[in-house]
């Protein structure tokens, strides 16, 4: 199964340097992403998508809650746009919600996949092969000290759709930046997807699980 990015992202220099912390490894790396999966945060995101020459900008907010028991943890994707705002909820009872005629409505959705920033930018470092870490250095996003991985794939070995990943990740296991691309299939051949952290925390508010909007008739 390809993991596929629903949702796309700024581009973020991402200076290369040698290291010597145990952390810019790729066993470091998914320390960090494992942290991410068991941890609670909330952070918001620009999000950038290149294609074709044309760039689409949108804003997304992503809430995780880790210590529930729920199997991927409780998950949230807020992103908001030309379409509109667009959410996804994965919980006991999950929830796809998006206009509909003007205004926004809810759906219970089957699926309880992660969100798409998780599929596409977490599950396949953490859980693929064919990954190495070919780069590495420490920025400085959203106010949080982050170590950066310039990551390679071996397709088709790894079971991605685009050859290079960057992605920036805290201690705290916060992802504060990732550019992915450019992607290798299509329909998407060429795009780059990027994504910026503006604001970034270790808490999540309960409630952001629960349904937000009226169901759909």
């Amino acid at each position: 199964m390809m993991w596929r990015l629903g949702f796309l992202v700024v581009i973020a220099a991402f200076a290369v340097g040698a290291c010597g912390d145990d952390s810019v490894d790729i066993e470091g790396l998914r320390e960090r992403l494992r942290t991410l999966r068991s941890g609670t945060f909330t952070v918001t995101y620009v999000v950038e998508t290149i294609e074709k020459a044309e760039t689409t900008v949108s804003d997304a907010v992503w809430y995780h809650d880790g210590t529930d028991d729920f199997p991927p943890g409780l998950d949230r994707l807020d992103t908001s746009g030309d379409r509109g705002l667009r959410i996804r909820i994965v919980a006991p009872t999950s929830y796809l919600c998006r206009p509909v005629e003007g205004e926004t409505r809810c759906s219970v959705d089957s699926c309880c996949r992660p969100t798409n920033f998780d599929a596409t930018f977490v599950t396949p470092v953490l859980e693929g092969s064919g990954v190495s870490v070919v780069g590495s250095s420490s920025e400085t996003i959203a106010g949080l000290v982050a170590q950066c991985y310039k990551l390679e794939f071996d397709l088709p070995l790894a079971r991605v759709e685009y050859s290079a990943l960057e992605m920036c990740v805290s201690e705290e296991g916060l992802l504060l930046s990732a550019r992915a691309g450019p992607f290798q299939y299509p329909p998407v051949v060429g795009m780059v997807v990027n994504l910026t952290a503006v604001a970034a925390s270790t808490d999540v508010e309960d409630d952001v699980f629960e349904r937000p909007y009226p169901l759909s008739d």
